[in-house]
């Protein structure tokens, strides 16, 4: 791969050496959404690229190191907001791929 970015698109595209256990579709997505975290010490907002979406949540590429599993969000878009929680985190060099899940 030349670049960095090369890479992300291809570990975000297809990662065969985990196990998909969704059992809903996911559709591949474009744009910015603004995420939001509440601390103790106030809110820390970022910005992140939609990567994929599905019924239950999605998937951001983004470079805040702040996130953890578990941890609540809000994700702002043009469409609106949603309350989500960070299922899983996977850093490929300065980027971070997250799994986030809707929180009904």
């Amino acid at each position: 791969m030349s670049n960095e970015r090369d890479w992300i698109e291809l570990i975000a595209a297809d990662a065969p050496i985990f196990a998909d256990r969704r059992t809903e579709p996911r559709l591949p997505a474009e744009g910015q959404v603004r995420v939001a975290l509440e601390t103790d010490a106030g809110t820390h907002e970022f910005h992140a690229d939609l990567v994929n979406f599905s019924q239950r949540g999605m998937c951001i590429r983004h470079t805040f190191t702040g996130l953890k599993p578990c941890q609540a969000l809000r994700v702002f878009s043009n469409e609106g907001e949603v309350a989500v929680e960070v299922a899983w985190n996977w850093a490929v060099g300065a980027v971070i791929i997250s799994g986030l899940r809707a929180i009904s």
